[in-house]
């Protein structure tokens, strides 16, 4: 079987429990910034969230050869350093090398990472806490005969050659627990200034919307019928940051006309009050949808319908707007006590303007 085949048919390891949630967000954090790497770094990539190990990062999105995995864990006791021996790593370890047997030909690196050095005894290295990444093949036998005394009956491979300990790797992360939000912010903006020297008073939006997709790809339960569909609920690739990175960008720049849209809506009949109102939801809008606010997306869907009837109808944009709110009312397609009617019609205005009916 190719790559794809074998993502789609092979069954998850059961996962050894919850995550506490300053732990996850370090792991959200993390992924930010690795996704950035690889859209500086690479022609094409797909990244998945919590499939198989808690990150995995494919070479291409169409037909991919290559993967690598990681295993993300927090330290957060008083206590230098991590020894891979203890038996809450030794399951971690199961997980690695579970998944080393699953996928085997097309691994290139399995990595532990973690937010301290390791201790563990090396053959040429007396201090492993000096060294930032450690190779399983770089640990002394005596440790290894701990580690392989856990970790083989998980593999079950026969006429074993211990390849498994040139691809799984230790690896202290660069990014540090006690201030992974700053980090991680301040690696966004050399980003953004490599690939486009930004305005930093857009950084804010663009940081919360990045964490937001990640977090929605984080979040499917339901498992992937199959490749493609593993591609469009669990993963990011470097195609679709693209185009949600320019989709944003045509969405900041709205945000920043909004103060000349107040008066647009009042040369359009709009009285200044209603006005006002209309735009301080665009607003609030224009913020529930940089974070990924799938309440709205039934609203939208049935804007769009309505607008397409009226392809005929005058250019009366204060008609336009009125009509297809109250349509919506009609068809209860919202709760007033929940989104306002000034929400609804920046809603509807947006698309309007935006020439998407």
């Amino acid at each position: 079987m190719n790559l794809m085949e074998t993502l789609s048919k092979t069954e998850e390891r059961e996962n050894g429990g919850a995550i506490a949630n300053h732990r996850f967000e370090f792991q959200e954090h993390w992924a930010l910034i690795k996704l950035l790497e690889l859209f500086v770094d690479n022609e094409d990539f797909m990244l998945i969230m919590e499939f198989h190990d808690d990150v995995m990062v494919l070479d291409k999105s169409l037909n991919p050869s290559l993967m690598e995995l990681y295993q993300i864990k927090t330290n957060t006791k008083k206590v230098k350093n991590i020894n891979p021996t203890n038996k809450e790593n030794l399951e971690y370890l199961r997980k690695l090398i579970s998944n080393y047997s699953k996928f085997e030909k097309h691994i290139t690196n399995i990595y532990f990472i973690s937010n301290k050095h390791f201790k563990i005894g090396l053959n040429d290295i007396k201090d492993s806490t000096t060294l930032n990444q450690i190779r399983l093949k770089d640990i002394k036998d005596v440790e290894m005969k701990k580690i392989k005394e856990s970790i083989c009956a998980e593999c079950k491979k026969q006429n074993c050659n211990e390849e498994c300990r040139d691809v799984i790797l230790f690896k202290k992360s660069k990014l540090p627990f006690e201030n992974f939000n700053e980090i991680s912010y301040g690696r966004l903006i050399e980003f953004l200034k490599k690939v486009g020297n930004p305005n930093l008073e857009d950084v804010d939006a663009i940081y919360f919307a990045l964490l937001s997709q990640i977090r929605l790809v984080n979040n499917v339960e339901e498992k992937a019928k199959d490749f493609e569909d593993l591609i469009k609920n669990k993963s990011i690739t470097k195609k679709k940051m693209e185009e949600y990175m320019n989709g944003l960008k045509s969405k900041i720049e709205l945000r920043k006309d909004l103060s000349s849209i107040r008066t647009f809506l009042i040369e359009s009949g709009f009285n200044p009050m209603e006005a006002i109102k209309i735009v301080n939801e665009w607003k609030k809008y224009f913020k529930d949808k940089i974070n990924q606010n799938t309440m709205l997306d039934e609203i939208e869907d049935s804007i769009y319908e309505i607008l397409r009837t009226k392809i005929d109808l005058s250019d009366d944009l204060k008609i336009i707007v009125n009509e297809t709110c109250n349509e919506l009312i009609e068809k209860k397609k919202f709760d007033e006590d929940i989104i306002s009617k000034e929400y609804v019609k920046s809603m509807i205005l947006e698309r309007v303007i935006n020439g998407e009916n």
